[in-house]
């Protein structure tokens, strides 16, 4: 399925030449959701809007406000202040690019564009973004930046003097490493103590470096590390192949140190976030799979049939442990419908239940009974509407078939031997009736007879007289 535009990012291009923005267009309308401006008060006024860009690609030689004057507009209003902007511009003096570094410019794109440069560095921004408004880690919030005595670079040149001129611009701020050659390249770093990024020269002797870079990347612990070659060549084809082969980054020579710091800070952020991202899915993953486990040894603790069921009555997930009460295998029943599987009587029962559930939310106590292979077994239903559905086409329901087959031949059993007492207690009764009449008969006779009376009046059941009153 195509991916929708309201799931893209989107990026804010703004160039006052309509076929610099047509360009850019063609090259991310597959990745980005891509608006347009022609000038500075347009593109601020965009920025602003809700929700705001992912992304701004800005021009700076524009008529009336410059892209310096929309940076620093951008960055002084709170609204858009977080937004990453990346200068497009045919500008090549070391002066401006620093200037907008400092400024707080995210990265630069010369023209004229190179589509798969346009695209990594765009990509790296965009991603560099959803860390941060995810918050993946504490400690590495928005707007926090690695700290450089925790992060090592590996400088790999065959050139002492590109060598000396790197650990001069970096060493204050990153541990740096060095290797001559790919071999050894490769051995730091895969090594113990592997470095955070890597700066690799492409024309080496022995092994280039675009088979370092394979070589690397083809290792697990490799894929971690960003790579950014550094070398004279510039031909789209040689930066494809790089790109092709995993690099994060390419930076020509001769170069601006300050443009190499914020690649570097850029690739280094972003592997530190990816890093932590991964940490919390691990965390997250092992907390879930805990309470699937428990889920599942409760589950499996249930002695009674348990479905999902939809409300045309069809089952979508089934529990029957200890139950050949279906009839088909219980891997077999999703997807078949109740009357499919149950008697026609059991059938309506659970249907009904369905549908009073769907209405009032639950539905208990209905039931309905199974000729088994053991005889007739009884079940009662307890059903429950899951939370979130819109319609009803949608609506699930957790039913609980609980066997009450015990419970009903208990109290038949029950029911029987209290009909049993109660036919004694009638025959215990009528013979007791008797017994007293029979006294009674006998007193009346010893008063004809003049005799004494033979039973009490306790003994006959007659109320004494002080009892009943006057």
């Amino acid at each position: 399925m195509k991916e929708s535009i309201a799931e893209k990012p989107k990026v804010l291009m703004v160039d006052d030449v309509a076929e610099n923005l047509h360009t850019m267009m063609n090259i991310l309308r597959d990745k980005c959701a891509v608006i347009a401006a022609t000038d500075g008060e347009n593109a601020l006024e965009k920025a602003a809007r809700q929700p705001p860009p992912d992304l701004v690609l800005l021009d700076i030689r524009m008529p009336g406000m410059d892209g310096y004057e929309v940076l620093r507009r951008l960055k002084a209003n709170p609204v858009t202040s977080d937004i990453p902007v990346i200068f497009v511009t045919a500008l090549s003096e070391a002066e401006d690019e620093a200037k907008g570094l400092k400024m707080g410019v995210a990265d630069y794109i010369t023209k004229p564009i190179n589509p798969d440069l346009l695209k990594v560095r765009v990509m790296a921004q965009l991603e560099l973004q959803r860390y941060r408004r995810r918050a993946v880690s504490p400690c590495l919030q928005e707007g926090e930046a690695p700290q450089p005595e925790d992060l090592s670079i590996l400088v790999v040149d065959d050139m002492p003097e590109n060598v000396h001129e790197l650990i001069e611009a970096l060493s204050g701020e990153y541990r740096i490493q060095v290797a001559n050659n790919g071999s050894k390249a490769i051995a730091m770093a895969l090594g113990a103590t592997p470095p955070d990024l890597i700066l690799l020269d492409i024309v080496m002797p022995d092994m280039d470096g675009y088979e370092v870079c394979r070589r690397i990347k083809a290792t697990e612990a490799g894929k971690r590390i960003p790579i950014i070659f550094l070398s004279v060549i510039d031909a789209p084809d040689k930066k494809v192949m790089g790109f092709s082969l995993g690099a994060a980054d390419y930076i020509t020579r001769p170069f601006d140190i300050d443009e190499a710091r914020a690649r570097i800070r850029t690739h280094l952020l972003l592997s530190r976030l990816q890093v932590s991202l991964e940490l919390l899915v691990a965390q997250r993953t092992a907390a879930l799979q805990a309470t699937t486990n428990e889920l599942q040894a409760t589950l499996s603790a249930i002695p009674d049939p348990l479905f999902e069921m939809d409300l045309a009555g069809r089952y979508r997930s089934v529990h029957s442990p200890r139950y050949a009460v279906l009839g088909a295998p219980e891997h077999e029943l999703p997807g078949k419908l109740m009357h499919e599987v149950l008697p026609a009587d059991a059938a309506r029962v659970c249907m009904s239940a369905l549908r009073e559930a769907n209405e009032k939310g639950w539905s208990h106590g209905k039931q309905f009974v199974l000729t088994l292979s053991q005889g007739k077994s009884w079940f009662e239903l307890s059903v429950a509407r899951k939370n979130g559905a819109t319609s009803d086409d949608a609506a699930r329901f957790i039913v609980l078939a609980r066997d009450i087959t015990g419970r009903n031949r208990a109290e038949e059993q029950i029911r029987d031997q209290l009909e049993e007492l109660l036919r004694w207690q009638e025959v215990t009764l009528g013979r007791e009736g008797r017994l007293q009449e029979t006294k009674r008969e006998v007193n009346e006779l010893c008063r004809r007879l003049g005799e004494p009376e033979r039973y009490t009046r306790q003994e006959t059941g007659e109320a004494d007289a002080s009892e009943t009153g006057p």
